[in-house]
């Protein structure tokens, strides 16, 4: 698979955008690596798949949404289109609603865990830091993401972490009833798979500490966050001791020599807890011993990341 424009081959395109080849492909949208001829850019293309009402204002709210934040660490919006043309190569034409992003050119954590299988927890806890930069300005701006998942951490040109897909979030920021299927199951807290009233922040920490989880152990840390998982039921019952006995031999089983520090699983216990009143804040996972200790700047992220995908 080409990752480059290749001149005399032929492209589907929309807009001004040549399609070169798949980035990512989801229930509602396929994410294209696109290359306009005229100024030689590449950006992310999302294409959503239907032009149903429903789909266009879920389109527009997230391409609102993601247009209204500005940090370093989430991607842009440079461009929102509802009814665009697309050409296939056989010169078949159709309506389209796309959206133009900013590409994120190292791929997206899940790949780096699926290359790597685990890092070491310093680069965990960079890659956490940067996470919970990215929190503490969704918190300050009151929009909830909905959707953190490794697929959704992309990663630029030094590796370091970019947010995307906001077509989850929401700018309702108070406790409320679920009233969609919005998220990524094995990422979502107890409380959403209870169908109870829930803290849409919380919900972006507890699947935060999901996604550090996999980086340290290279694995998911439970199915679904619900009694009827094993694992999950060991943590809710307060059996850290043997949830943790229970991830060390399944590490072994796959070769993994992963060992976690006592104070990484102290603050895995804590963003995991079942309680969500009990469960840790933003503020009381950056006073956590784990948390301060040192990390990597990103020039050190690139060097290191570079020699692991190498």
């Amino acid at each position: 698979m080409s990752f480059s424009y290749q001149q005399g081959r032929k492209y589907s395109s929309v807009g001004n955008w040549l399609l070169i080849n798949v980035l990512g492909d989801g229930g509602s949208a396929t994410v294209f690596l696109g290359y306009n001829p005229k100024t030689k850019i590449y950006s992310a293309i999302k294409i959503f798949k239907d032009l149903d009402l429903a789909t266009l204002s879920d389109a527009k709210s997230e391409a609102q949404i993601q247009s209204s934040l500005d940090h370093r660490r989430i991607s842009k919006v440079r461009d929102f289109s509802e009814t665009a043309e697309l050409v296939d190569t056989t010169g078949k034409r159709q309506r389209v609603c796309y959206m133009e992003l900013e590409l994120a050119r190292g791929g997206d954590l899940f790949l780096l865990v699926q290359r790597v299988k685990a890092v070491t927890e310093k680069l965990a806890r960079t890659y956490f830091h940067q996470l919970v930069e990215i929190l503490e300005y969704l918190q300050q701006e009151k929009v909830v993401h909905g959707d953190i998942k490794l697929e959704n951490l992309m990663l630029d040109a030094n590796f370091c972490l970019k947010l995307t897909d906001f077509g989850c979030a929401t700018h309702d920021f108070t406790e409320k009833r679920l009233l969609s299927s919005g998220g990524t199951s094995r990422y979502l807290p107890p409380e959403r798979h209870q169908q109870k009233a829930y803290n849409g922040a919380s919900g972006d920490i507890f699947a935060a500490s999901v996604v550090l989880f996999c980086l340290v152990c290279g694995e998911m840390p439970f199915s679904r966050a619900q009694e009827s998982d094993y694992f999950y039921y060991l943590l809710a019952k307060g059996k850290h001791d043997v949830f943790w006995k229970a991830h060390q031999e399944m590490a072994v089983k796959r070769g993994l020599k992963v060992i976690p520090s006592a104070e990484f699983k102290e603050l895995i216990n804590g963003i995991l807890e079942a309680d969500a009143k009990k469960r840790f804040t933003l503020n009381q996972v950056k006073q956590t011993a784990w948390y301060r200790l040192e990390i990597y700047d990103d020039y050190e992220v690139k060097e290191l990341v570079t020699r692991m995908i190498n």
